[in-house]
């Protein structure tokens, strides 16, 4: 019996077969993850559902760093960029303790790590993938030095932990995908080859192994929740980490397939509040993708002048579908409330704690 990657002496290996209950839970898991994909092409942009997980996989990362990222501020960065206001840019991602007297600059590269390199780690990842690239070990060299090193970083060299990660890949063919999803992320949580890789390829490999076809899972969300236990199991047993892993799979797909549905029956109301004018209804049908408005967004995103963005938001407003973040007499900032709420609020068993954000602005 060989010691090697992935054989019946390694710990990442889980050998055949996988007791009855976790096998009917990879069952569970898989149709959820299958209705959830299904659900998705209900929505007419999938993209914010995708979006959204890669925002709460980012806030994570900066939580695990030690930096606190509010959801809603979460949202104005990855929504506006480069066109968010600098007071609120500054807000996105707070400074950990040990840098509470060195603000981060909002020019400066890699402004908030982890969240703006983690987030852009995801989306160089997710657009490789759509591109047909494989889900290799070079691809993640290149998504890992984003992660750590900021946007146009060389792809990482010769990491062994990457080449173990693949080594291991090829050797869990056999088991169940979710199965083998989980035991990679295992793998790659005790033998990181770069920040927050295990989060990083879960998310990737979710779209990689046919699971999904866009990264709509914010698996993080779960594994963060329960991270006691999670941190109990990497160390323990494989197939104890495995229904751990499926379990969360199960219940977050449940989640984000009752969030399509709420986002749906939204368009459509505000769709019907909205029937004219065309500039208007085409910013309403889209608030549930991008919840978060400035004047010069309008612009770039839909052709209009600034008048007419300015017409539309005015709409918006006396309509009640929008409210102004604060009172500031430029550079304003709109926010769909409803939708930021539904995008916003924690799945179930892991707790509220950006509810207060809303209470001024909620509809009464």
């Amino acid at each position: 019996m060989t010691d090697r990657p992935g054989g019946p002496t390694d710990p990442d290996f889980v050998g055949p077969p996988l007791p009855i209950p976790v096998q009917r839970l990879l069952g569970e898991a898989e149709h959820a993850l299958g209705g959830l994909d299904e659900a998705a092409w209900r929505l007419p942009d999938r993209s914010v559902l995708a979006r959204c997980a890669r925002i709460r996989d980012a806030r994570g990362a900066a939580a695990r760093a030690g930096r606190s990222a509010d959801l809603v501020d979460a949202w104005l960065f990855a929504d506006l960029g480069t066109g968010t206001p600098p007071d609120l840019l500054l807000r996105a991602v707070s400074p950990g303790e040990d840098e509470q007297d060195v603000p981060p600059s909002p020019v400066s590269e890699g402004a908030h790590p982890p969240f703006d390199r983690y987030l852009a780690a995801l989306e160089l990842g997710a657009d490789l993938l759509a591109r047909g690239r494989a889900l290799d070990v070079q691809l993640l060299a290149e998504v890992g030095a984003v992660r750590a090193h900021g946007r146009g970083a060389p792809p990482l060299a010769g990491s062994t932990a990457l080449r173990t990660w693949s080594v291991s890949t090829r050797a869990l063919e056999p088991l169940p995908r979710i199965a083998r999803l989980a035991l990679e992320h295992r793998l790659l949580a005790l033998h990181p080859p770069f920040p927050d890789a295990a989060a990083a390829v879960t998310s990737l490999r979710l779209v990689g192994s046919g699971l999904l076809r866009d990264q709509i899972l914010p698996l993080s969300v779960w594994l963060d929740t329960h991270a006691d236990r999670r941190d109990a199991l990497l160390r323990g047993s494989p197939a104890g980490w495995v229904e751990f892993f499926a379990r969360g799979v199960r219940e977050l797909a449940r989640a984000q397939t009752n969030l399509i549905e709420e986002l749906a029956a939204l368009r459509a109301h505000h769709l019907n509040l909205v029937p004219h004018p065309r500039s208007a209804r085409r910013v309403a049908a889209d608030l549930v993708a991008s919840p978060v408005l400035t004047h010069p967004a309008l612009v770039r995103r839909y052709g209009f002048t600034a008048k007419t963005a300015t017409d539309v938001t005015r709409r918006l407003l006396e309509l009640g579908l929008v409210t102004t973040l604060d009172d500031r007499p430029y550079r304003k900032v709109f926010l769909c409330v409803q939708a930021l709420r539904l995008l916003t609020t924690e799945p179930p068993g892991e707790p509220i704690r950006d509810e207060d954000v809303f209470k001024a602005g909620s509809p009464e």
